[in-house]
């Protein structure tokens, strides 16, 4: 459990890196590359992700509500960006892990970013590495 309240990680490189269940809310993640980086039920509530590289990143359970700057294209080129979650979240003892608290509304925000077919990658993501 990685604690980086508000840490500034400007273009840091974190690619394969394991940041599950970290705490990067606030943190200023501008050109960092997460490229093929684990974020399964990281918090990123409030970071900064202008220009941040999110190729092949793991986002199942990831808390992504209220990030700056991050962009539909960002997020489709992540993996299991359906998973994450969009909304306001709390957490499940018995599963350990986020859940989000508006199931409804965080779906119809997933359905929101599915439906803005101008953010298609050129690429899809090859996510066969998560499974």
């Amino acid at each position: 459990f990685a604690n980086l309240n508000g840490a500034n990680l400007n273009g840091a490189d974190f690619l394969f890196a394991t940041l599950s269940f970290a705490y990067l809310g606030f943190a200023n993640l501008n050109g960092a590359n997460l490229s093929f980086a684990t974020l399964r039920n990281a918090i990123l509530r409030n970071a900064i992700l202008r220009d941040a590289i999110l190729i092949n990143t793991d986002l199942r359970d990831t808390f992504i509500g209220f990030a700056e700057n991050l962009s539909n294209q960002q997020i489709k080129y992540a993996c299991f960006w359906e998973k994450a979650i969009y909304t306001e979240v709390d957490w499940n003892e018995i599963e350990e892990k986020l859940i989000t608290v508006d199931e409804k509304a965080n779906q119809k925000r997933i359905e929101a970013i599915r439906q803005d077919k101008t953010s298609d990658p050129e690429t899809p993501p090859d996510c066969d590495k998560w499974k």
